[in-house]
């Protein structure tokens, strides 16, 4: 697919301003309405929150996605997202627009460069990274030596959060938020992840030293 054009409707500016930066940074042409446009024809992703009263549509062949910030406000059958969403969520969405089924691969293919994280042994808590020494926690260790160790194959939230002795919750998915806030550049380039309904991915090597 070449360029998305994407409408998003709320009269939240700040909901607008985060579908909007992000379907930019993709390339998308983004078109913002406080209420339902009446011609849709022109779109191929409509973005609608649920807290605008909408005009029904006649016909539309794009994809519709509603925001809701409450479970009893979702239309039957839809597609809802719920407000905050993830950012990995919303990259997700606009690279399945872009790719289709090959949107985690394009993903990967685009941001990836393989660089390589050290571990030493004889600092448990250091790892060195892109010229950095990165101290860890010992579950945030846990968390990136599997992670590294599955060579850049899904790790499951299940397996993540039994290898720091819980059996259930969201521990995995704090401590790979801590994670990514300590190896990500701060330009936004990616080194961890999300697959989706497979868990968390890296892409970089590993070596002992």
């Amino acid at each position: 697919m070449g360029t998305v054009n994407l409408a998003i409707v709320s009269k939240r500016r700040e909901l607008i301003r985060f579908f909007e930066l992000e379907a930019l940074n993709c390339g998308f042409e983004v078109s913002s309405f406080d209420k339902s446009p009446a011609e849709l024809s022109c779109f191929d992703l409509l973005i609608i929150d649920t807290a605008v009263t909408l005009r029904a549509p006649t016909i539309f062949e794009g994809r519709v996605i509603f925001i809701t910030d409450e479970e009893n406000s979702i239309p039957d059958g839809a597609e809802c997202l719920s407000y905050p969403i993830p950012v990995d969520t919303l990259r997700y969405v606009y690279e399945q627009m872009l790719y289709g089924e090959r949107a985690v691969e394009r993903t990967v293919i685009r941001d990836e460069k393989n660089e390589c994280i050290f571990f030493y042994r004889d600092h448990n808590d250091t790892v060195g990274y892109k010229g950095r020494s990165i101290t860890l926690s010992d579950h945030e260790r846990t968390i990136l030596t599997r992670l590294c160790e599955c060579s850049g194959e899904p790790v499951s939230r299940e397996e993540l959060n039994a290898l720091l002795g819980a059996s259930g919750g969201n521990i995995a998915d704090v401590y790979v938020c801590r994670l990514r806030k300590k190896l990500e550049d701060t330009d936004g380039r990616r080194v961890i992840f999300t697959v989706r309904s497979k868990g968390y991915k890296i892409v970089a090597d590993m070596e002992w030293k």
